[in-house]
């Protein structure tokens, strides 16, 4: 069962998101999933917290919001090279189109969707849960 999210929003230099609706309906949806947020921005112990946080977790679900264009993720390979090295127990939802995100995450095979709408992405979680709780239920 996924007890953990990591939300990862990818943003311009110098800019900063404070609405999140995707976070705000996940929450509303699963409150008793252990949920953290960070963005491209964030300093290196916020990201060593967040890798931490995965390795703490059963099975985790990753959220990068990538839908602002022109941005750049590079400073999260360190994250996503540990994401990869735990594929077993991670699934993958990348929202938008980021170059170094969807070339590092598709790596995951299976267990990574690429979406260009927050519904979409949503309706992927969604049946996300209804298949591992009926995994559950076997």
């Amino acid at each position: 069962m996924i007890d953990s999210l990591l939300y990862v929003e990818i943003i311009r230099p110098n800019s900063y998101s404070f609405d999140k609706p995707f976070l705000k309906w996940f929450r509303n949806q699963y409150p008793k999933v252990a949920v953290f947020d960070i963005d491209n921005a964030s300093d290196e112990l916020l990201l060593g917290y967040s890798i931490e946080f995965l390795k703490h977790s059963h099975d985790f679900l990753l959220v990068v919001d990538a839908r602002i264009p022109d941005t750049n993720a590079l400073k999260l390979n360190r994250l996503y090279h540990d994401v990869i090295a735990q594929k077993e127990k991670v699934y993958t939802i990348l929202l938008g189109r980021e170059i170094v995100s969807n070339k590092m995450l598709s790596l995951l095979g299976q267990n990574f969707i690429q979406v260009n709408t927050l519904e979409e992405a949503q309706n992927q979680v969604i049946t996300l849960f209804e298949k591992k709780q009926a995994n559950v239920l076997l």
